[in-house]
């Protein structure tokens, strides 16, 4: 029989609503120094905003003389706020295709209506929209745990989550044109989707999340799958009819698929997965050996040159590759998994490195500990020990399906971001080792974002148990 708590244990629990909102209060207050950390652009920006946006306020040129004070300034050491519209919409064409462009068409109606300027696009103004999206979900996904398991249960998801959350690595992309910004802010609602099917398992909550899915995957050629892959994890615990399903991924694969479609850069990418990350992993004898890819020559000068080098574009050019070039080197030398996948382990740990964070004339909050706290963890090893804790849940969860026990939606959404996570890492390299750091972000993300969900499954199933 369970005994009345007693002196600060029975006052924490007679107040542990408060301390949760005074948590909340906090966590909204902290979030709001990110008003001021953003990320320097360092020329990405372009193919995704060139539509719509000038150069940055203060600048004659968007493109400023190569290694002048100025260059830098514009491309790395700090990022800026205010941008000039261009002056006619549209008129420079959309370069690649990407839902993000939608979005940011929003952000500019946002900021046009909070500063009543037409002229200029403010990025914090704009960030407004994804900064109440976060915060939204992250209370909402605290407040589903809280009713369904408890406070104990709650705390395990909200304490880590917030680490997550208020992670400067992350937050900074807000401010930025990167669209890696929309898997930021579509990620937590993805997952408060996922518990909302798991719980309800019908075909209106399995449409939703399939959206969600669809317009995340359409924002970056790295998160095509996601659809399928959404459909893939649902599948055995859909309720029948099952068809409508099947067509909104269907629908939503195929929308997701567009920007790989139309994309401009499959030969740089397919250049880099073999010149830049294949052939750069095998031992110097064996890549001299190597002499050609089918039916093309292996250019052993162009190994380790990326693209965008002074002599990268003598060599794509020349190298005609594909990603079927690849796939058939992976499968011809097993090794080269491992290989690339050991390297991208290792590259996992660090974040991004060389883009500036700041902006001029502003406090400087993003090395506070506070907003830092994950680094650290991942230097040591997160991303493989979420790997582990993935393996290990996935048994339990397994086990309790052969024992006819109940679906834990908790443990299955960790589970499915951890999934996602791992494959980024594989979707990386697709573009080789180029820029690997920024491309394993989004799955150090997600991985990131699987822990509170792992934790605040591991004691609600305790707590059950003990019961």
């Amino acid at each position: 029989m369970r005994q009345p708590a007693h002196g600060l244990q029975a006052i924490i629990q007679k107040n542990e609503h408060w301390l949760h909102r005074l948590f909340l209060v906090a966590f909204f207050g902290l979030s709001c120094l990110h008003i001021y950390t953003g990320y320097a652009d360092n020329g990405d920006f372009w193919r995704s905003t060139s539509f719509l946006i000038d150069k940055p306020v203060g600048f004659l040129s968007n493109w400023p003389e190569s290694e002048t004070a100025e260059w830098k300034r514009r491309f790395f050491f700090e990022w800026h706020d205010r941008w000039v519209f261009a002056s006619e919409w549209f008129q420079s064409g959309f370069f690649s295709l990407s839902f993000y462009k939608l979005y940011l068409l929003m952000q500019a109606g946002v900021s046009m209506l909070l500063s009543g300027d037409s002229t200029q696009y403010s990025v914090i103004l704009g960030s407004l929209p994804s900064r109440v999206l976060v915060f939204a979900s992250f209370v909402a996904l605290a407040a589903w745990i809280r009713a369904r398991h408890g406070a104990l249960a709650g705390w395990g998801f909200a304490l880590p989550a917030a680490a997550v959350l208020l992670d400067s690595g992350w937050m900074a992309f807000l401010n930025s044109f990167y669209e890696e910004q929309i898997a930021v802010v579509l990620l937590p609602v993805l997952a408060l989707l996922m518990l909302r099917f798991l719980e309800r398992r019908t075909v209106r909550s399995a449409c939703l999340l399939l959206a969600c899915a669809a317009l995340m995957g359409a924002t970056k050629t790295a998160y095509f799958y996601l659809p399928l892959l959404v459909f893939l994890f649902i599948f055995p615990w859909l309720h029948k009819p099952r068809g409508w399903v099947f067509a909104a991924m269907c629908a939503g694969q195929f929308l997701a698929f567009a920007p790989v479609a139309l994309g401009k850069y499959a030969g740089i990418n397919a250049y880099h997965s073999v010149y830049f990350g294949a052939l750069k992993v095998l031992p110097p004898q064996e890549r001299a050996a190597m002499q050609s890819l089918g039916r093309k020559p292996v250019l052993q000068e162009c190994i380790g040159i990326s693209a965008f080098e002074p002599s990268g574009p003598a060599c794509l050019q020349d190298a005609h590759v594909r990603h079927g070039d690849f796939v058939s080197l992976l499968v011809r030398n097993p090794s080269i998994v491992y290989s690339m996948l050991g390297v991208a382990l290792q590259e996992g740990r660090h974040a991004i490195d060389g883009l500036g964070k700041g902006m001029r004339n502003a406090p400087q909050f993003a090395q506070l500990g506070i907003f830092n706290l994950l680094p650290p963890l991942f230097m040591r090893g997160f991303n493989v020990f979420v790997l582990g804790l993935l393996a290990a849940l996935a048994c339990v969860a397994i086990v309790r399906a052969c024992l006819g026990k109940s679906l834990e939606p908790l443990l299955m959404a960790g589970i499915f971001l951890a999934l996602f996570g791992w494959s980024q890492y594989a979707m990386a390299l697709g573009d080789g080792f180029f820029e690997i750091r920024k491309h394993l972000v989004i799955g150090n993300y997600a991985l990131a974002l699987a822990f509170p969900f792992m934790a605040a499954a591991c004691v609600a199933m305790a707590k059950r148990r003990k019961c």
